[in-house]
């Protein structure tokens, strides 16, 4: 999101007010990334409707890291499902691996 993305959070300032943010954290996230979170935080806020942020869950790394991917799938299903779109077909997924098969694979 830093730094470029930070640039866009200023126009236009009546659609970023209905846009809601989530910031995925893990505990073990290195100091130097939990401070550029939070400055990023701290600048979002002033544009975003709403920031969230979401700790990953479990013991392990992978765990943690799984426990957030469950949570973006879900949340990307209910919004789907919020704004009447069958969420099975993704259809430009479909067209991307259409693509990329037609490519052989590097070796």
């Amino acid at each position: 999101m830093n730094p470029n993305e930070l640039v866009g959070w200023r126009y236009p300032q009546q659609l970023l007010k209905e846009a809601v943010v989530f910031f995925l954290k893990d505990p073990s996230d290195h100091k130097r990334v939990q401070m550029r979170m939070n400055l990023t935080r701290s600048l979002i806020e002033r544009s975003a409707g709403k920031v969230v942020e979401l700790s990953s869950q479990g013991k392990g790394l992978l765990a943690r890291m799984f426990s957030l991917i469950h949570l973006g799938d879900w949340v990307s299903f209910y919004l789907a499902v919020l704004y009447q779109v069958d969420p099975t077909p993704v259809e430009v997924i479909q067209h991307l691996k259409s693509e990329l098969a037609k490519e052989p694979a590097a070796r």
